[in-house]
Parts: structure tokens; sequence; C-alpha cells
């Protein structure tokens, strides 16, 4: 079976051919920085990089390019099209908790929930529409970045506000990131040769987007992001977690609710504190002869942050078995991993610091020492791979839809 999975962003296009009998990729690309005169295609067909600037001034426009392109290289056309699509969307709000397929009526509660999501679902539904379009008989199923928190303990997932209010306009913590936190929960009970179920996992999603979540029972019990991708974690250029007399306060300044989401959302994290959101160049910043001090600070910060959420949940699961690094943060930066498990010891965390810059690109890699009561993981995550394997399991359940 071929499966298509297609990721559209805010500013990207990220797409993935597998052929599922292997689980082998047999082309993955992506189009960036969509809006931009800056706007490139990159494509990778047997490890074989091609890149290009192209001309996406839109969604629309870069689907169309990404379909043209599919069809031009005879990867996917009308004639031969993929099996199955498997579309990310990041909010399933209370409607979806598992892998849905695609039907008109699920298409508009998808776009119901854009407004609890309007920077990341609308590309997601531009991204379906263009696919029914062009592939109209290909079977097609949603994966919700949600879903994985959809079970979240009525306490983990509660805010102390009205009743009325959260039951009128949703209001819960809905946690994102759950097609990395699912993957890499399973990828390391297989690694350890047990059974997820008996697991107490921290699960700790590092990139330009930040996130950590307890796993128990197999299940997210809990989750740093919250109403939106926004809470919990500092991030690239968003805030995490904020007082919310902030937000007041800068309304009663003046301040426009689009300036205030702008500050919270992308001139915020540890752009905000240093002017650099990459954590590759916060690091050589910090770690430079000369030591930025602004730099520093939101290295500082980063893992700090990071420590108090491992703290909370060790106290909520009662103890953990393992902590999980992943993501673009997590999997490559051995400062940042070792920043976040300075001063644990007394959990029973310890870090080995040679394991920790041994690591090896694309391979889970245990980073603590023998002693360590905790152990320590560096587990690539791969949501692409885990949309596929989601979506073949509920074709699977729904035979007639194919």
């Amino acid at each position: 079976m071929q499966i298509f999975v297609i990721n559209c962003g805010s500013s990207s296009i990220k797409f993935t051919l597998f052929e599922m009998a292997q689980e082998q990729r047999l082309v993955e690309g992506a189009i960036e920085r969509i809006g931009s005169h800056k706007s490139e295609l990159s494509l990778h067909l047997n490890s074989t990089p091609i890149t290009r600037r192209v001309r996406a001034t839109d969604h629309a426009a870069a689907l169309t390019l990404l379909l043209a392109e599919l069809e031009q290289q005879r990867w996917l056309t009308a004639a031969r099209p993929p099996d199955l699509i498997a579309h990310r969307v990041v909010h399933g709000g209370n409607c979806f908790y598992r892998a849905t397929l695609i039907t008109p009526s699920v298409l508009q509660a998808i776009s119901e929930v854009s407004q609890l999501a309007p920077l990341h679902n609308p590309p997601n539904v531009q991204g379906i529409e263009a696919m029914l379009a062009f592939f109209g008989q290909v079977p097609q199923v949603a994966c919700f970045d949600t879903a994985f928190h959809h079970q979240l303990p009525e306490v983990a997932r509660t805010w102390a506000l009205d009743r009325q209010l959260v039951e009128q306009y949703q209001l819960r913590r809905y946690g994102f990131h759950g097609l990395s936190h699912d993957y890499v929960t399973a990828a390391l009970a297989d690694y350890l040769q047990r059974p997820r179920q008996q697991l107490r996992l921290i699960s700790l999603h590092l990139g330009n987007g930040a996130s950590g979540c307890a796993v128990r029972d197999g299940q997210s019990i809990d989750t740093t992001m919250g109403f939106t991708p926004t809470d919990g974690l500092v991030m690239g250029s968003r805030c995490g977690e904020l007082d919310p007399g902030v937000v007041l306060y800068l309304q009663q300044q003046g301040f426009s609710s689009e300036q205030i989401s702008s500050h919270l959302n992308h001139l915020g994290g540890l752009k905000g504190i240093c002017g650099l959101s990459d954590m590759r160049e916060v690091v050589a910043a910090a770690t430079a002869t000369d030591g930025d001090e602004a730099a520093s600070l939101a290295l500082a910060l980063f893992c700090y942050r990071v420590k108090k959420v491992v703290g909370s949940y060790w106290a909520v699961m009662g103890g953990v078995d393992a902590i999980i690094f992943t993501g673009g943060i997590g999997e490559h930066s051995a400062v940042v991993r070792s920043g976040c498990c300075e001063g644990l010891e007394s959990l029973g965390i310890v870090l080995d610091s040679d394991q920790n810059r041994a690591v090896r690109p694309g391979q889970i890699d245990a980073i603590h020492p023998p002693h360590s009561r905790v152990g320590l993981f560096v587990v690539p995550t791969d949501e692409a791979l885990q949309m596929a394997r989601l979506s073949q399991q509920q074709l699977e359940q729904n035979p007639t839809a194919e």
C-alpha cells in the first residue's frame, strides 16, 4: 500500500510518499516560505536532494505547484494515485479523538474548529480540499495533533473558570504534538521490549515548538500546551507559560488583539529574549568566549522551564521510568539536554555526559549511566510515519471506504 502524507502548515507544506510494506520513503519534500519571494521547493528521492526557487504566493499556489511536480515526475498522477492520503490537522477540538476518514461532514467540522486554531487549521483544510479535487476517489484520513491528549483526566484538562463559560466556548487543555508524543512512546517501548502500558514516561518534544507530555498506562495524562500551542514551555518565538493578566494589561495600554498575538506567538520566546529564534544560534552565542548575556538567559530559561515540567510530572506519576528527548532540539542539542537534566539527581535523574555527546543521528540512544534510577533516551520522532500508520489502521477498520 502506498500512502501519501501531507502536512500543510502556516507557511510550509511537507509531504512524504510511503510504501507501507517496508515503511519505506519513496519520496519526500517540502515547499517552504509560502507567501515570501524566497519560496523554495525541496525534494528527496533515494537520498538525492533537489532544491529550487518557486513562486508560491499562497497555499493554493503552493498546492498547485506540488501536484504539478508530483505528476511531472510521475510519482503520483491522476491515473496512478496513491492508495490512501493522510492529512495532519492540528486541532480536532472536542469532535475528533482518533484518525478519521474524511467525509463532507468531517471536513465541515474541521473547518468549524478553525476558530480554535486560526493559524493552523485553515491551511490544513486547504490541503484536504486540494487533494480531494485532484484525487477524488482516493480515501483520505485526517490525523489530529490533539487526539493523543483527548482523554486527559478531567483534573488535568480543566481550568478554574466559570463552568458555563467553559462549556459555551469549549475551553479546556487540548494539548498538541500528540502525533510525536504517541510515536516516541511506542518507539521507546519497542526499544526497551516492554509494553507501553507498563511505563511511566515524560516525553519532551523540543523544537521551534516545544511541549512536554506525561504518559502513564500508554496514554497522555498531562501536557504543557493548552487551549493553543502558545502555552507551556519557552519556544522559538512563542512565549509559553504566561500570567493572563499580562494580556489584560497590554489591552489596557492600547494594544490590539492582533498586536498581542504577534508578541505572544511571533516576537516572544527565545527570539524575544535574545533576538534569536534558532536554538543552534542561541547555544553558539551563549557558549562563545565572550558569552552573550541575553542568549545565556534564553538558554537558561528554556532549560529551567523544562526542569519544572519534569519535576511536576515526576510528582504527578509518583516517579518516572524514563524521559524521552525528541524534536529538532531534543535530538540534536547535547547542551540543552544537559541543561534540562542538571540538578535533578535527587529525583534519580542522572545524565552520562559522554553518552550525551555521542548520540547517533536517527538512532535511539540511552544517555544515562547504569546507576540512574530514571532512564534517559534520545528518540527520533517521525510524525509522518505515525500518520501513515494511523491512516492505514483506520482504513483497515473501515474497508468499505476503499
